[in-house]
């Protein structure tokens, strides 16, 4: 990295570098255990020309009960001309009672390729809190040289909605958005055959994936275990680095 800097409570760890594929990993974390009512955190993210880059958290982010105010989490990226991105941080786990609203935003330059995670459990599944948080807002959007690609807004208010109920998310308890915009890339129809059969072979996962209007597929899942989580999110990095970067997918020790 060229410039890193950040405040409690975020941080930046020192990155590693991968021997067979050139990336710099890097893990970004919340030293004070996790996300506080009230809190309103920003993390700015700038990829230079041809860097490889992959993001992720060394663990599950937690939100916290509030009293009061929401939580608010704004995440800015940009990726100049032939940069990739692998943004997979672990999943959220909202407390009951707590409030969170989370923004992401990447511009992408031409010829920039990303991979991005974003996942979230109904809350702390062992302790049979499901849906006992108060909101959770997620607003994220893609643009490649400005214009739009990908655009995914939603809201849970558990107490409105009562999310459980049948064709909405049931007796599922982890969620998951993948998503890949890869400009210059044709071979989406392929990609999305080979996902669609990862994503058949994990019993009790309910997931599909198509492909976006311009440059893009996405993913979306429904489990009932995090180790199912585990699962879908390591076939589909696997499965896209194969087939766009011809390269196998990665797991570096986080602990």
């Amino acid at each position: 990295m060229t410039r890193c800097c950040f405040r409690v409570p975020l941080q930046v760890m020192k990155p590693s570098y991968l021997g067979d594929d050139g990336s710099v990993f890097v893990l970004m974390l919340n030293p004070t255990g996790g996300i506080v009512g009230g809190d309103s955190l920003k993390t700015e993210i700038r990829l230079g020309r041809g860097s490889k880059v992959c993001l992720s958290t060394p663990s599950a982010t937690t939100v916290y009960r509030t009293l009061n105010r929401a939580a608010c989490h704004e995440t800015d990226i940009q990726l100049e001309e032939g940069a990739i991105l692998e943004y997979f941080p672990e999943h959220l786990i909202p407390y009951p009672g707590s409030a969170l609203r989370q923004s992401l935003r990447v511009q992408m330059a031409p010829g920039s390729g990303l991979i991005l995670n974003e996942s979230f459990a109904a809350g702390r599944i062992a302790r049979n809190e499901q849906w006992k948080f108060n909101e959770l807002r997620s607003d994220t959007e893609v643009c490649v040289g400005g214009s739009p690609v990908y655009i995914a807004k939603s809201r849970i208010v558990p107490t409105e909605m009562l999310p459980h109920r049948q064709g909405f998310a049931e007796n599922y308890n982890y969620f998951a958005s993948l998503v890949v915009v890869w400009d210059g890339f044709v071979g989406w129809r392929n990609l999305v055959t080979e996902l669609s059969g990862a994503l058949d072979s994990i019993p009790g996962v309910h997931a599909g994936a198509s492909c976006g209007a311009r440059s893009s597929c996405v993913i979306r899942a429904m489990m009932r275990t995090a180790g199912q989580l585990r699962t879908v999110t390591d076939k589909v990095w696997s499965c896209v680095r194969k087939v766009i970067l011809e390269r196998s997918a990665f797991f570096e020790r986080k602990y």
